[in-house]
């Protein structure tokens, strides 16, 4: 066996070699040790982002609220006696002016696309009544509500053109629409619209001018109902005449006798054919 025995300069030389080895794997070990811990960072850095971007992508829908309605009762219109006994006093505020909730609908057709349209005529204001069994022929004015206090109470009641005309209540039915039409007039004073409205009689003619149609009713009944003096409670019984009805009717309203207004003058008229032979004169 043969022994090989290494010069001092051969052992010298070979620990240079393994010590720059060695400095170079510690080189490659450190490098990878740097960039392992980077993406080790970057993933942990993105894990709050990625988080709040899935937090935004789904809404937070807000807690449902009830909504709340106030219904305030209303009373059939008064009107004063020709001597200056006036109505229950009006509350504070004009009394032209009208809740947000009674503004003049919009019956334009842009406003109306249903495709119902086509088979039944848009509601359209009243704007003229005919009722030739008492040769009245009058405009029709719409109005609205006013604030009245009534023993401690405050409640609304419709107003009353002060002229020749009868009002439309624009919170009731257009013509021609299901519900109740109601149309009220002083009998006493101002124009005196209503003054013979006691004088109908069952099946009499009314006719209604809403733009270019006209919309045909007979009176069905006719109630005389006191009012004056009476209790609060009566006075809102006598008032359901003039609120919404599930069927197409007319209502009309006034005061009565004429000397004292101490009673109601309701007139109810269900649609009738229109007749055109007897119709067609009032044009």
């Amino acid at each position: 066996m043969r022994t090989v025995l290494s010069s001092p300069e051969s052992v010298s030389r070979a620990r240079r070699l393994a010590a720059t080895l060695l400095m170079w794997l510690g080189a490659w070990l450190l490098l990878l040790a740097v960039v392992s811990a980077g993406q080790t960072m970057t993933l942990g850095e993105a894990s709050p982002d990625l988080g709040a971007g899935v937090e935004s992508a789904a809404p937070v829908e807000p807690a449902a609220t009830a909504e709340v309605t106030t219904t305030i009762p209303s009373l059939l219109p008064e009107s004063p006696l020709p001597s200056g006994d006036q109505p229950p006093a009006v509350a504070a505020g004009r009394a032209d002016q009208k809740p947000a909730f009674l503004e003049k609908p919009d019956f334009s057709p842009a406003a109306n696309p249903s495709p119902l349209a086509l088979a039944t005529p848009l509601p359209v204001a009243p704007t003229r009544l005919v009722i030739p069994a008492i040769k009245l022929d009058a405009p029709i004015r719409p109005v609205g509500l006013e604030p009245v206090t009534v023993n401690g109470q405050t409640l609304m009641q419709w107003q009353v053109p002060d002229e020749f005309a009868a009002g439309w209540q624009e919170a009731s039915a257009a013509p021609g629409q299901k519900g109740n039409t109601v149309l009220n007039g002083h009998h006493n004073i101002n124009g005196q619209v209503f003054r013979y409205l006691v004088n109908l009689k069952p099946g009499d003619v009314i006719l209604v001018y809403a733009g270019e149609q006209v919309f045909r009713y007979a009176v069905s009944e006719r109630h005389i109902l006191p009012e004056k003096g009476q209790p609060l409670s009566v006075r809102l019984k006598n008032a359901q005449w003039i609120e919404p009805t599930p069927d197409e009717r007319l209502t009309l309203v006034t005061c009565w006798p004429y000397t004292s207004n101490t009673h109601r003058l309701i007139a109810v008229a269900r649609p009738a054919p229109i007749e055109p032979g007897r119709d067609g004169q009032h044009q």
